[in-house]
């Protein structure tokens, strides 16, 4: 009976003590509690105009694991091809967050895996998230990388270049040169043919395109050899230039190094670049030779659809 007695005073003695049913739970196993948004969080993705298809259904104790959080909007963006803010938000970069001021699982399995989850998280802050605007992508983004530098996940070459084509993407202002500065003498990496598409293809869309053979012999001094977006970046540039005699010859180099499969490729690229330029005298031009007669009298446009859209 005595004891029985002291325990029910127990919860007096504690009276007291500050009460932690407000605080957010942060776990130090594998696995996280739901994220809380704050006022500033929502500002940035409250929109509510996208929900999708819900993922499957998982185990209560298991869909928080990192591995199962990651699975889960993987399969949110295959069935949806486009994935909402506030799932973004409190699935990752608000987990990672808080593993800055207390180490949990989700942070240390982004830095075991940086390859695998940190290309990804990325890619997420692109037009796979349509619902919020590209400059407040951009300030998601950014937030996350931060967290990747304070968390000290290893930033790899695959989750660079990742960051560019979001940037890309997203039509940040960056600067090319300073950008390939950055990435080889502050992150020790070295850039390889997919950084050089992505710098070309943002010199392209920054109307800015100076020599494009100065970027031939960077990439010929570090050893990167060109493919067929290489050359495909390099008509979009010059057409972006208005310098359709050089258009013309890097069209005519990418078939010849790449055979008939280019041509496509490298005409989508001209229209591109000549959109950009606003010069509807040349793009009807283009359109015009890239139109394709077949005996039956049928026009049809040599071009495909996603080597014009599908590369914006």
């Amino acid at each position: 009976m005595k004891r029985v007695a002291l325990l029910a005073r127990i919860p007096d003695r504690l009276a007291h003590l500050p009460s932690t049913s407000s605080q957010i739970f942060l776990s130090t196993r594998r696995n996280h509690a739901e994220a809380v948004l704050s006022r500033h969080d929502l500002a940035l993705i409250n929109r509510g105009d996208f929900t999708g298809v819900k993922p499957s259904n998982m185990k209560p104790e298991r869909e928080n694991l990192p591995d199962n959080v990651i699975a889960k909007l993987q399969e949110q963006v295959t069935r949806n091809s486009r994935i909402s803010g506030e799932n973004f938000m409190k699935g990752i970069l608000l987990p990672l967050e808080a593993g800055v001021s207390q180490p949990n699982g989700f942070a240390e399995a982004f830095k075991r895996s940086s390859d695998r989850f940190g290309p990804f998280a990325l890619s997420l802050c692109g037009k796979v998230m349509p619902d919020i605007p590209s400059d407040q992508r951009a300030i998601l983004m950014g937030r996350l990388w931060t967290t990747y530098e304070k968390l000290n996940i290893p930033i790899t070459r695959a989750v660079f270049n990742q960051r560019l084509a979001i940037w890309v993407e997203n039509s940040h202002d960056f600067d090319p040169l300073e950008t390939l500065n950055d990435m080889e003498l502050k992150y020790q990496l070295e850039p390889d043919v997919t950084t050089f598409n992505l710098l070309l293809k943002r010199l392209a869309f920054s109307e800015k395109i100076g020599n494009i053979e100065k970027w031939t012999l960077k990439m010929a001094e570090r050893g990167v050899l060109p493919n067929m977006e290489t050359e495909c970046m390099k008509v979009m540039c010059n057409a972006t230039a208005r310098r359709y005699d050089a258009t013309d010859e890097a069209i005519t180099s990418a078939l010849i190094k790449h055979g008939e499969p280019a041509r496509s490729k490298a005409m989508g690229a001209a229209l591109i670049g000549t959109v950009i330029a606003r010069d509807m005298e040349r793009l009807r031009s283009l359109l015009r030779q890239a139109v394709i007669v077949f005996k039956s009298e049928k026009h049809v446009l040599g071009v495909e659809y996603k080597d014009i859209f599908d590369r914006e």
